[in-house]
This record gives structure tokens, sequence and C-alpha cells, in this order.
């Protein structure tokens, strides 16, 4: 396999749950830090500290974009909710295979112990015999 392949089909899908909860994360720091942003430095100088939120509420409130503003926060909000909903899948989906495995393993074990219960019942119904052709002999011997 080549070293593209390898990435797309190793490594990103085993990757794939921790970036879904860093990008969750940053989505709700960039939520999160709009009074910083704010009173400190306005989105300045230019744009560089400008965040998902104050472009936000630059738009509705400086740029009279009521609109645009609406519609970046219900894309925000979809984008949020989404990644939520898939991350919650993603941990029910992981539970529910690791109770599986548990459920099995647990079957096999008691199916171990009940294997070797079984064996030790067949080994001492096949001793029984044994036993007594052992002990009526011991009990001619010590007659004699």
């Amino acid at each position: 396999a080549s070293t593209l392949q390898a990435f797309f089909h190793v490594t990103l899908p085993l990757m794939r749950p921790v970036i879904v909860v860093t990008l969750l994360i940053r989505l709700i720091f960039a939520v999160k830090t709009f009074d910083l942003v704010f009173i400190m430095t306005r989105g300045g100088p230019g744009t560089s500290t400008d965040l998902i939120s104050y472009f936000i509420y630059r738009s509705a409130f400086f740029g009279l974009n009521i609109g645009q503003a609406s519609a970046i926060s219900v894309v925000l909000l979809v984008i949020v909710l989404a990644l939520l909903l898939y991350n919650r899948y993603r941990i029910k989906q992981k539970a529910n295979t690791q109770l599986e495995e548990a459920y099995h393993l647990i079957e096999d074990k008691n199916k171990s112990i009940t294997d070797s219960i079984n064996y030790a019942k067949r080994i001492q119904q096949n001793l029984l015999p044994t036993e007594r052709y052992i002990s009526k002999n011991l009990e001619r011997l010590n007659k004699d």
C-alpha cells in the first residue's frame, strides 16, 4: 500500500475521534472567548484575532446585516450539534462493542467452566468402576 492509502485507510480512521473532539473543543472555545476579543482587541489589528462569535456580532450590529449574522449563527449551531451527535454516536457505538465483547468473554468463560465440570464428571464416572474393582480386590486381599 502506498503512503497515501495507508494514511487514508489506517491513520485517519484511527485519528477521527480525536479530530472530532478537538474540533468540538475549539468551536466551544471560539464561542466562549467573545468577551476577551471584544474587550482587548475588538478583532484587530485588522481581523487577525477575529473569532466566529465576534464576526457574527460585528455583522449584526456594525454592518447591520442581521440576516447574515443569523444565518452564520444557525450554521454554527448546526455544525456544533452535528459534531456533538457524531461524538455521542461514536461513544455509544464503542460502548456497545465493548459490552458485546465483555458478554462474549463471560459466555466463553462460563462455557469453559461448564466444559471443565462436565469433563471432571466424566472422569469421575470412568473412575467409579475402577474404584469398585480396587476396593473388591483389596477386600479379598485383606480376607486372605
